[in-house]
């Protein structure tokens, strides 16, 4: 998957992954602190780099993951594909542009649900890990209680789609909710950058996981 892979320096530190996952991190980006060059990108993180970071109050690195004999762009496709997408869509016609562009971004095809029925999130949430949720405002508003829920989950990003005129200070919850509000037009560019933090952050977290079994 291309584009810009971000990571929170804090949770990588103390995961302590470097040390015990096969993975080497690779900064994308030159690190500024004003005006002063702090590392060149292309480099590896390390712990004392991370430390040195943190140190600076940066909190958060554009990156690529590559273990040591695997390709990082490879990587990241294959995990791309075991992600999962439920779009909740009055009119599914409306739908195929978020599938196409999903698809796109390394999704499986299989992996995409669409439902015109926002009853039945509970029911998917049962049946398999979903990972990314799509909605419009107006469902958003039916079934508020519902998404806010599963965007508290650690793998689980959830996305409200507005009108060009709308704005989500009306929709802001009285409940605890990490959902993010895009606005149209939706173009496909800033569509992949919100994709790509989502299963990046997924991503980290697996290995996250492999690191405190191993």
């Amino acid at each position: 998957m291309s584009g810009k892979n971000y990571i929170d320096l804090i949770s990588l530190k103390a995961a302590n992954i470097l040390e015990k996952q096969n993975l080497n991190i690779i900064l994308n980006d030159d690190i500024w602190d004003k005006d002063t060059l702090i590392i060149r990108s292309g480099g590896y993180l390390t712990e004392s780099l991370i430390t040195k970071l943190i140190n600076f109050g940066i909190r958060e690195v554009s990156v690529d993951f590559a273990p040591e004999e695997q390709d990082s762009t490879s990587l990241l496709e294959d995990f791309s594909k075991t992600q999962s997408a439920l779009i909740i869509a009055d009119n599914l016609a409306d739908s195929a542009w978020l599938v196409k562009n999903l698809i796109d971004f390394g999704f499986d095809k299989e992996n995409i649900f669409i439902t015109d029925n926002h009853n039945s999130i509970n029911k998917f949430f049962r049946s398999r890990a979903i990972n990314i949720i799509f909605t419009s405002s107006v469902i958003y508003e039916k079934c508020r209680k519902c998404v806010d829920k599963y965007s508290l989950l650690r793998n689980t990003h959830a996305f409200v789609i507005l009108e060009e005129n709308e704005s989500a200070r009306k929709l802001k919850s009285a409940y605890s909710s990490q959902v993010k509000f895009l606005i149209k037009p939706l173009y496909a560019k800033r569509l992949k950058f919100f994709i790509n933090r989502a299963i990046n952050q997924n991503f980290l977290d697996f290995h996250m996981d492999e690191a405190q079994i191993s």
